[in-house]
């Protein structure tokens, strides 16, 4: 949230009021550094750009519109880490919207399904809207876009199966969502597994809800910076300077961070096999 402190005031003159001004800099301004600076000269402020406040002085005038370009700025970035069909504007802290089959969202969604189930039929599909999980997720984005530009931001929409468990356990989250206590020890550690493809997720770790009818989640995951495992090793966490770790033929991803992934559709599919 952007604030702005007044600290001094240095003319009462009602026409043209010069103020020092204290703001809060967050990871959207820092990569936006430079095109803040040039607003600071547009506005004939000075500028001292710190990593998390930049003083301001000026005209109070020019100053409350240089607030707004500020403000501005944080949001068009954050609405820009959004997945693209998710509701950033929907009130409710939580709730679940059937995507129609005649919606682009629907196509995209599913194309990723039916690329390796042909054979399955998707019955619903359903948008996860959880803004408690949402906001963990974008809270570690926007952290690692203090890395900078050039930093490997990557993301993956990759299929989950959740077994046993409902998926429901983990979409309707409040705190975290995908949750590290609860995986199991697989060939590259305890973290949490997402495959390419659906089949792979389907055929030993699907969500059973009747005859021939089943569950999968579709999750967006930060892959960032993937390590290329060359074999099966344990590990406790990604590599040093690695977000996650990828499977030797790409099968599949893991990461470490229950705040890298958030599950974004619910499928629900028949398949006769």
């Amino acid at each position: 949230m952007l604030s702005l402190v007044l600290v001094k005031k240095l003319s009462e003159n009602n026409s043209l009021q010069v103020c020092v001004q204290d703001i809060n800099v967050s990871s959207s301004h820092r990569l936006q550094k430079i095109q803040i600076e040039n607003k600071a000269v547009e506005y004939n402020l000075q500028l001292s750009f710190g990593y998390e406040m930049a003083k301001v002085t000026g005209a109070l005038e020019n100053i409350e519109k240089f607030k707004g370009f500020m403000l501005d700025i944080e949001q068009y970035t954050k609405r820009s880490l959004y997945p693209k069909y998710y509701d950033e504007y929907e009130k409710n802290m939580y709730t679940e919207i059937e995507v129609g089959a005649d919606t682009q969202e629907f196509k995209a969604a599913t194309s990723l399904f039916y690329r390796s189930m042909r054979d399955a039929k998707v019955t619903k599909l359903i948008r996860i809207q959880n803004k408690y999980l949402m906001d963990h997720y974008i809270s570690t984005l926007e952290k690692r876009q203090d890395f900078g530009e050039k930093y490997n931001m990557h993301r993956q929409m990759l299929f989950h199966g959740t077994g046993r468990t409902k998926p429901e356990m983990i979409y309707r989250e409040s705190d975290t969502g995908f949750d590290l206590q609860f995986a199991n020890k697989g060939l590259y550690g305890y973290g949490l597994y997402f495959a390419v493809d659906a089949s792979y997720s389907h055929k030993d770790y699907h969500h059973r809800i009747g005859e021939n009818k089943y569950q999968l989640l579709l999750a967006d995951v930060f892959v960032g910076n993937s390590f290329k495992s060359k074999y099966n090793q344990p590990y406790n966490k990604a590599p040093r300077g690695f977000d996650s770790v990828e499977q030797p033929k790409g099968l599949f991803y893991i990461v470490y961070n229950n705040f890298h992934s958030y599950p974004l559709y619910l499928f629900e599919y028949e398949y006769d096999y």
